[in-house]
């Protein structure tokens, strides 16, 4: 393992970027209460925590995320918790942004839509596929060892077509 005494300036930024949303910082900056952080996460509201916590690590995720590729700084995603690091483990990020595009097709009875993503030439499939989204907005989306980025999009869009290729829509729920 490399010492924090040899990273270069990069891996440092990398560090230190990450230790602001570490657990304990999380609990000085959203709480004022001298808790712990077991305290401060069983006394953590969904609001505080979707509306607050999470964008502010979703912005130094961003941060943390652009200098990487940008650095050709290498990813892994490690599902088991070993200290091994193989190169099953390596994700690919891609330095071009992916494209999400919705697709419409209206009826007298209902609106269908579907999602069609595509990094360069490939399309990307998100039904019954286990995707991890890593930000929001910008969304950076995670898919088994490929990281992707989107302009276009925000993450929380993309939740649905991880169960179904299309979402219909009710001609009555539309007016």
């Amino acid at each position: 393992a490399l010492a924090p005494e040899n990273y270069t300036k990069v891996q440092t930024e990398i560090t230190r970027i990450a230790d602001r949303f570490a657990d304990s910082q999380l609990v000085k900056l959203f709480t004022k209460k001298k808790i712990t952080v077991k305290q401060f996460y069983e006394q953590l509201d969904k609001a505080t925590l979707e509306e607050r916590v999470r964008p502010y690590i979703e912005r130094h995720m961003l941060k943390m995320i652009t200098l990487a590729i940008a650095n050709d700084i290498p990813f892994f995603y490690k599902k088991k918790q070993f200290n091994n690091l193989y190169s099953a483990d390596r994700i690919t990020a891609h330095r071009q942004a992916a494209e999400a595009v919705f697709n419409f097709t209206r009826s007298d009875t209902q609106t269908e839509y579907f999602l069609s993503l595509r990094q360069t030439e490939q399309n990307i499939k998100l039904t019954n596929r286990e995707g991890i989204i890593l930000t929001n907005e910008p969304c950076i989306l995670l898919l088994r060892n490929e990281l992707f980025h989107f302009s276009n999009i925000d993450g929380k869009k993309l939740k649905p077509f991880f169960n179904k290729e299309h979402v219909q829509i009710p001609a009555l729920s539309q007016k």
